[in-house]
């Protein structure tokens, strides 16, 4: 049998729900079960495997097959290769399109079905605002449009059964994420893996072979948390409490529930996690040989082994092993070493939820004589300062790192790991050359234009280019998003910008490292611009973007079906601009680089203006129609703005004056 047949025996495991989806699988024979929380739709022959999934590279449900089945394997990169798949089976395409939309129709009964029960259990609750009803009267209509009508539709152009396919995947990620959410709400879960799967299911963390080290790293590990309440010093009362709460929570079947006694529990732990952390870290700082358990639940967010099951906890230890270069460098650093440096002013504060500085919080608050100390010695007070940054900074990121804000608990606990720890991992390595990647695409992503004056060479005002990685901090969670926290430091414009991520991620770490790099770019335009950020006459990233999605109903530049895509993004993202424009910033790196046509015309241009691909990208595009005009526009552009600094190095070789550092980097920026 060919190595791109697989034979799949009834009961077996296909995908399971948050595998990476490297292939797509085309049922050539046979039937497939498709599980998730919420219910579970069956599928037949011709129907692809693993495509709702490949959006974002991990799969949304457990794949598990009803009969007997033969299936094709396709290696992908992305749901952009679709087309390359359909292209190989011409004759299935209108049975894969009718089959998918057959899928979405089941799926819509599903979503209907917990609809009328969340209104049931809640007569407050509404519908949530990102689904509209004309999608849904849309793929009812096609439903009951004729079979043969269909199959003549969908069979007539291969490239367009492809894009009605990648559009329904979009719909099916956002039904799925908002069906997740009303399963949890009613407290349901009918996700099922056969007996003989249900252990592998259960443990995404491969089965250890135990070690005598490993069980000697067990023997230390054993009484965690009392080990850690111990080092806290925490009073005789909380500890009580502390203990308690967490003996309820390790006997919960299900400690992700959206039962409100566990819901309390979680909260009543998050209370305690802060509080602990504090203690825990003052202690720390002075203490020159940290207890692993201690580094542990400082860096990782670990409190119990029961909680993080043995497996779990013997692969922290051993990242915790391996030290603290592992996560930190110059620009990356875990939330323990970020704390140390602030607390020792090497670091200054981060602006809190209102926008405030910690100079202007601490003068607020002496103005309201919430703080009964003189102004210069709150300013400098450390302990104040590490208070200021855990209460903002650190409590919010975790939580919001997390990503499912309804289920959040900051401690370790093996049912929110998705992924190998190892894998799941995000060392200062892996974060440096995610963030190298996306600058190899889009070159200009940190630099700044800054006024540079040299009186010794008479130049009074000339703007240069200087670039400034972001300072990025690795919560200690197990999470999924990414978070832009502030894009410059305190009101200077020419600093770095503060992002966290989580310090173990459990989805592909490339897509939330890409949404917040396209924050950033909206973001940092909206603070150079003031109040002219979406003035259309001081044309910048963000007035353009503005603009174009305030009047795109009146613009005659776009199709009809291409408004009806852009009203269902602006819907998808609450009408949040700088999400709309993040999402086309990931297509744009993801898809627009290669060559593959996802923007429309407008969006395409804006991007090509203020996020440049590098000459190599654009050397190669340029070629093709639909980006040679926007690649000459910027090309003609770049090119005026470097023969001035040309002529200007030319000047100064002349005069045998040597070139300051700052216009040499001006000159190769424009040069790139």
């Amino acid at each position: 049998m060919e190595d791109n047949i697989i034979e799949l025996k009834q009961g077996e495991v296909l995908l399971r729900t948050n595998d990476e989806i490297k292939c797509l699988y085309l049922i050539l024979s046979g039937e497939t079960d498709i599980y998730s929380r919420y219910g579970r739709i069956s599928t037949s022959a011709g129907s692809i495997l693993g495509l709702s999934g490949s959006l974002y590279g991990l799969s949304l449900y457990n794949y598990v097959a009803k009969s007997d089945c033969i299936l094709r394997k396709f290696t992908v990169s992305g749901i952009s290769d679709l087309e390359k798949i359909l292209r190989e089976y011409p004759d299935m395409v209108p049975d894969i399109v009718i089959l998918n939309e057959h899928f979405i129709m089941e799926l819509i009964k599903l979503y209907l079905s917990m609809m009328i029960k969340c209104k049931r259990k809640d007569p407050s609750f509404t519908p949530d605002s990102r689904l509209n009803k004309w999608v849904l009267d849309k793929h009812n209509g096609i439903a009951s449009i004729p079979e043969d009508i269909k199959k003549a539709y969908f069979g007539a152009n291969i490239s367009n059964s492809a894009g009605i396919i990648i559009e329904n995947t979009e719909f099916i990620n956002l039904l799925h994420e908002i069906c997740l959410d009303m399963s949890e709400l009613l407290g349901i879960n009918n996700d099922y893996i056969p007996k003989q799967q249900n252990a592998a299911a259960r443990s995404p963390v491969p089965a250890l072979t135990f070690t005598k080290d490993d069980l000697f790293i067990l023997d230390e590990l054993k009484g965690s948390l009392d080990k850690i309440l111990d080092y806290s010093e925490i009073d005789a009362d909380t500890r009580a409490s502390v203990t308690d709460t967490f003996r309820r929570f390790k006997i919960c079947s299900d400690r992700l529930s959206s039962d409100e006694n566990i819901r309390l529990l979680r909260k009543q732990i998050t209370g305690f996690f802060y509080d602990i952390y504090y203690k825990v870290f003052i202690k720390s700082i002075n203490d020159d040989a940290i207890p692993s358990y201690i580094y542990m639940f400082l860096n990782f967010g670990y409190m119990d082994e029961e909680l993080a099951g043995e497996e779990v906890s013997v692969l922290l230890y051993k990242i915790y092993k391996a030290g603290d270069s592992l996560f930190n460098n110059d620009n990356i650093f875990t939330m323990y070493r970020w704390l140390k440096l602030v607390m020792s002013g090497e670091k200054n504060p981060s602006r809190n939820n209102f926008d405030q500085s910690y100079e202007e919080f601490i003068r607020q608050e002496i103005k309201n004589n919430s703080i009964d100390m003189p102004e210069e010695s709150a300013l400098n007070n450390c302990e104040m300062k590490l208070r200021f940054e855990i209460d903002n900074l650190f409590k919010s990121a975790n939580y919001m790192t997390y990503g499912r804000v309804s289920t959040f608990v900051p401690v370790v606990i093996k049912e929110n790991i998705a992924k190998n720890i190892p894998d799941a991992m995000l060392s200062a390595d892996s974060v440096t050359d995610i963030i190298t990647k996306i600058k190899e695409i889009d070159f200009s992503l940190f630099y700044r234009s800054i006024v540079y004056t040299n009186e010794e060479l008479g130049i009074s005002q000339l703007y240069v280019y200087e670039e400034y990685l972001p300072e990025i901090i690795l919560t200690p969670c197990i999470g999924s998003r990414g978070v832009l926290w502030q894009e410059i430091n305190g009101r200077k414009r020419n600093s770095s910008a503060r992002m966290l991520f989580p310090i173990f991620c459990n989805t592909i770490p490339e897509n939330i490292f890409l949404n917040v790099m396209g924050k950033y770019r909206w973001e940092i335009c909206r603070r150079i611009q003031g109040s002219y950020w979406n003035v259309a006459t001081e044309k910048s990233l963000t007035s353009e973007y503005y603009d174009y999605l305030l009047f795109y109903k009146k613009n005659k530049d776009l199709s009809e079906q291409q408004k009806e895509k852009l009203k269902s993004l602006l819907i998808n993202c609450r009408n949040n601009y700088s999400e709309v424009f993040a999402k086309d910033y990931e297509t744009w790196i993801n898809y627009e680089s290669k060559g593959a046509s996802k923007l429309n015309k407008i969006s395409r241009n804006i991007l090509a203006k203020y996020c440049p691909f590098n000459k190599d990208i654009r050397k190669v595009l340029r070629n093709n129609p639909i980006f040679t005009d926007c690649i000459d526009y910027y090309e003609r552009h770049m090119l005026n703005d470097r023969r001035k600094y040309d002529n200007l190095i030319k000047v100064m070789q002349t005069k045998n004056i040597p070139i300051p550092k700052e216009i040499e980097e001006t000159r190769a920026y424009y040069s790139k």
